[in-house]
Protein backbone atom coordinates (compact mmCIF):
# COMPACT_ATOMS: atom_id res chain seq x y z
CA UNK A 1 0.00 0.00 0.00
CA UNK A 2 1.07 3.57 -0.54
CA UNK A 3 0.51 6.51 1.62
CA UNK A 4 1.16 10.37 0.01
CA UNK A 5 1.41 12.90 2.44
CA UNK A 6 -0.78 15.87 1.09
CA UNK A 7 0.72 17.95 3.98
CA UNK A 8 4.25 18.57 5.95
CA UNK A 9 3.93 17.38 9.63
CA UNK A 10 4.42 14.43 12.19
CA UNK A 11 1.53 11.60 10.97
CA UNK A 12 0.86 8.62 13.38
CA UNK A 13 0.30 4.98 12.02
CA UNK A 14 -1.66 3.67 14.51
CA UNK A 15 -2.71 -0.78 13.96
CA UNK A 16 -6.44 -0.23 14.74
CA UNK A 17 -7.09 -4.07 13.96
CA UNK A 18 -6.05 -7.29 12.26
CA UNK A 19 -3.14 -9.94 12.00
CA UNK A 20 -2.27 -12.05 8.81
CA UNK A 21 -0.81 -15.08 8.02
CA UNK A 22 1.88 -15.83 5.37
CA UNK A 23 0.73 -19.26 5.19
CA UNK A 24 -2.33 -19.93 2.62
CA UNK A 25 -3.50 -22.49 5.01
CA UNK A 26 -3.60 -23.97 8.49
CA UNK A 27 -0.57 -25.36 9.77
CA UNK A 28 -0.08 -27.88 12.25
CA UNK A 29 1.76 -25.64 14.71
CA UNK A 30 0.35 -22.55 15.92
CA UNK A 31 1.17 -18.93 16.31
CA UNK A 32 1.15 -18.43 12.35
CA UNK A 33 -0.33 -14.70 12.73
CA UNK A 34 1.11 -11.62 12.58
CA UNK A 35 0.54 -8.10 12.68
CA UNK A 36 4.16 -6.83 11.28
CA UNK A 37 4.43 -4.23 8.78
CA UNK A 38 7.84 -2.67 7.11
CA UNK A 39 7.48 1.20 5.92
CA UNK A 40 9.89 2.61 2.89
CA UNK A 41 10.27 6.11 2.96
CA UNK A 42 9.65 7.64 -0.48
CA UNK A 43 11.73 4.28 -2.07
CA UNK A 44 10.25 1.46 -3.11
CA UNK A 45 11.22 -2.03 -1.36
CA UNK A 46 14.36 -3.74 -0.60
CA UNK A 47 14.19 -7.50 -1.20
CA UNK A 48 17.00 -9.77 0.05
CA UNK A 49 17.10 -13.21 1.43
CA UNK A 50 16.05 -14.20 5.01
CA UNK A 51 15.65 -17.93 6.32
CA UNK A 52 16.04 -19.31 2.49
CA UNK A 53 12.98 -16.75 0.76
CA UNK A 54 13.57 -13.58 -0.56
CA UNK A 55 11.49 -11.09 1.40
CA UNK A 56 11.26 -7.46 2.53
CA UNK A 57 14.18 -6.25 3.96
CA UNK A 58 15.80 -2.67 5.76
CA UNK A 59 13.09 -1.02 6.08
CA UNK A 60 12.54 2.70 7.10
CA UNK A 61 10.09 2.02 10.38
CA UNK A 62 8.30 -0.92 11.25
CA UNK A 63 4.57 -1.52 13.25
CA UNK A 64 3.33 -4.45 14.57
CA UNK A 65 4.27 -7.45 15.93
CA UNK A 66 6.05 -10.59 14.56
CA UNK A 67 4.28 -14.26 14.95
CA UNK A 68 5.33 -15.72 18.74
CA UNK A 69 4.65 -19.09 20.49
CA UNK A 70 2.60 -16.60 22.57
CA UNK A 71 0.12 -15.66 20.55
CA UNK A 72 -1.44 -19.08 19.07
CA UNK A 73 -4.63 -16.99 17.25
CA UNK A 74 -5.70 -14.56 15.15
CA UNK A 75 -7.42 -12.88 17.77
CA UNK A 76 -4.10 -12.71 20.26
CA UNK A 77 -1.98 -11.37 18.10
CA UNK A 78 -4.87 -9.09 16.76
CA UNK A 79 -5.05 -8.16 21.02
CA UNK A 80 -1.76 -7.69 21.09
CA UNK A 81 -0.81 -5.21 18.80
CA UNK A 82 -3.34 -3.15 18.23
CA UNK A 83 -2.63 0.41 19.04
CA UNK A 84 0.79 0.25 18.40
CA UNK A 85 2.00 3.25 16.69
CA UNK A 86 4.91 4.47 14.87
CA UNK A 87 5.09 8.60 14.18
CA UNK A 88 6.87 10.28 10.94
CA UNK A 89 8.06 13.06 10.03
CA UNK A 90 6.78 13.82 5.88
CA UNK A 91 6.87 16.57 3.79
CA UNK A 92 4.01 17.51 1.26
CA UNK A 93 4.45 15.05 -1.60
CA UNK A 94 6.88 12.26 0.17
CA UNK A 95 5.80 8.68 0.21
CA UNK A 96 5.38 5.85 2.27
CA UNK A 97 5.07 2.27 1.36
CA UNK A 98 3.59 -0.25 3.53
CA UNK A 99 4.52 -4.05 3.37
CA UNK A 100 3.72 -7.15 4.91
CA UNK A 101 6.63 -9.56 5.57
CA UNK A 102 6.15 -12.80 3.20
CA UNK A 103 8.25 -14.11 0.19
CA UNK A 104 8.30 -12.29 -2.96
CA UNK A 105 7.75 -15.44 -5.27
CA UNK A 106 6.20 -18.86 -4.77
CA UNK A 107 3.93 -20.86 -2.63
CA UNK A 108 4.04 -18.79 0.09
CA UNK A 109 4.12 -15.29 -0.96
CA UNK A 110 1.43 -11.97 -1.08
CA UNK A 111 -1.51 -13.45 -3.11
CA UNK A 112 -1.57 -16.71 -0.37
CA UNK A 113 -1.15 -14.69 3.14
CA UNK A 114 -5.17 -14.70 4.50
CA UNK A 115 -5.96 -12.15 7.40
CA UNK A 116 -5.30 -8.01 6.94
CA UNK A 117 -4.37 -5.01 9.05
CA UNK A 118 -6.31 -1.87 9.09
CA UNK A 119 -4.09 1.22 9.99
CA UNK A 120 -4.92 4.60 11.08
CA UNK A 121 -3.57 7.56 9.75
CA UNK A 122 -3.54 10.70 12.19
CA UNK A 123 -1.85 14.06 10.76
CA UNK A 124 -0.55 15.34 14.47
CA UNK A 125 1.03 18.51 13.30
CA UNK A 126 1.99 20.45 10.85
Amino acid sequence: MRFDASSTGKYRFTILRGAYSSWPTERETDNQWRTIVYIYKNRSISWGPRLEITEPINPDFSVGLWESPSLDSREEAEAAAKGMYVEIDLQAGEYLIFVPIDDQTGYNSFGANRGEVTIQVLLLSQ
